[in-house]
């Protein structure tokens, strides 16, 4: 039987959260060839023994449990590794499949043979907001300017599907670099669409993978953000799109603040520690870049706030009086 995609889930201290998963994936996977692989960071709770439990009906699985924890990052690299098939699909121990997703993955690989194919996300489960509004079933895309442009806009790691290609030595050494972004999933599609000698992203507007109920729980802080824009220095971008990279350096900038000023309002807040890493997960201040802050006034008065703990002191009050 050969098989055209694997299902590559990263988990850390998430028991409940992957066998619910993998149990979603084998009810909606029924009379389809499928393969998972599912890497256990080095929990510290009981995912091991949840895991070494699971039987699937309905797809092929294997299990590899790290004696010590390798980052996001490098879990996401050795799952790429180990997968066999064609396709790989990165895929969030948190989050969610739609009851059509494998099937529509699946069919829509077959007619169009993508380097890349991504899809909408729906964040809580109940919106409606498309990730890509575009017309028809899927679209493909061919202009790699285009590409990279809907490539980067969602850096969701469970709407990347990719083809499964061998780097040679200095790819491999580059990539490497990447390690710690948090974003190396988004980096691999890169280096994977520079392989081909015609790059094709398929886009699927169609919502096929939803968050969970904790979506307001993150692992990561602003810094994150902050230093995405790094991620664009890769011969992809470089080839076809040289100045992404200064365009992404000041977007960046505005999405760390974002995220900093939402976390000091309560309306995000930090998971576990050590899903990434200690500077990755804890509170962190963007720096104050006057040039562009001024060229946004809304993003200084956002800056301002969050710097003088504007609500903290709201919150100590409605403590006071119980609001």
């Amino acid at each position: 039987m050969k098989y055209l995609i694997t299902i590559c889930i990263p988990t850390y201290n998430r028991a409940s959260k992957v066998i619910r998963l993998l149990n979603l994936i084998d009810e909606f996977s029924c009379q389809l060839k499928l393969k998972v692989l599912v890497s256990n960071n080095a929990s510290q709770d009981n995912t091991m023994d949840i895991l070494n439990s699971f039987i699937p009906k309905n797809f092929s699985i294997k299990i590899f449990h790290q004696e010590i924890n390798i980052g996001f990052d490098g879990n996401i690299r050795f799952l790429y590794q180990k997968a066999e098939t064609e396709y790989v699909w990165f895929f969030s121990d948190d989050d969610l499949m739609f009851p059509d997703a494998i099937k529509t993955v699946l069919n829509i690989l077959t007619k169009t043979k993508p380097d890349v194919l991504l899809f909408s996300f729906a964040q809580p489960k109940e919106s409606k907001e498309l990730t890509f509004n575009l017309h028809g079933e899927f679209v493909q895309i061919f202009d790699p300017q285009e590409i990279i442009r809907y490539v980067s806009k969602c850096p969701k790691i469970s709407i990347f599907v990719m083809k499964k290609v061998e780097f040679d030595k200095d790819e491999i050494n580059k990539l490497d670099t990447f390690i710690d972004s948090a974003f190396y999933f988004e980096v691999l599609s890169y280096f994977v669409l520079n392989k081909s000698s015609k790059p094709m992203l398929v886009i699927i507007s169609k919502q096929l993978a939803h968050s969970d109920d904790e979506f307001r729980v993150l692992n990561y802080n602003s810094r994150v953000l902050f230093y995405r824009y790094l991620i664009y220095d890769n011969p992809f971008i470089l080839k076809y799109f040289p100045c992404f990279y200064k365009q992404m350096e000041e977007a960046s900038y505005y999405n760390s603040l974002q995220f900093w000023y939402s976390f000091s309002k309560k309306t995000l807040f930090y998971g576990n520690d050590n899903f990434f890493s200690k500077k990755m997960s804890t509170n962190w201040t963007p720096p104050f870049d006057l040039i562009l802050l001024c060229k946004s006034p809304g993003y200084l008065i956002r800056y301002l706030l969050s710097y003088i703990g504007f609500f903290k002191i709201i919150f100590k009050i409605k403590d006071f009086f119980k609001i």
